[in-house]
């Protein structure tokens, strides 16, 4: 869309022109979705009334999908992943070359 050039792998979450199930994560750990709001805090989730059956695993599910997430952004921040990540759209291009990038291939 817009003829924009982005590696969807880079991005937490959805498109949200995909069939896949909607679900907003704040940095407290609460997330939404149709079926109704999580609250981190106190561990409890508010079902919308609107929203039919949820199953059983649900909460479960999407508490375990977030803890990962957190995981993941807290390992590349630590990381510094983005300072060796190639440039998008420039096949072989990196933002560091040579004697920075060695520590990577060991």
């Amino acid at each position: 869309m817009c003829n924009v050039s982005y590696d969807p792998r880079l991005y937490v979450g959805t498109d949200i022109f995909s069939d896949q199930e909607k679900v907003v994560i704040f940095t407290n750990g609460n997330w939404v979705t149709e079926k109704g709001i999580y609250y981190n805090s106190t561990n409890t989730f508010e079902k919308n009334p609107n929203a039919g059956d949820v199953p059983a695993d649900y909460v479960e599910s999407h508490c375990k999908t977030t803890e990962d997430l957190f995981k993941i952004s807290s390992m590349i921040y630590r990381s510094d992943y983005f300072r060796y990540r190639p440039y998008l759209g420039v096949p072989g291009g990196s933002m560091h070359t040579g004697d920075e990038m060695e520590h990577l291939t060991k």
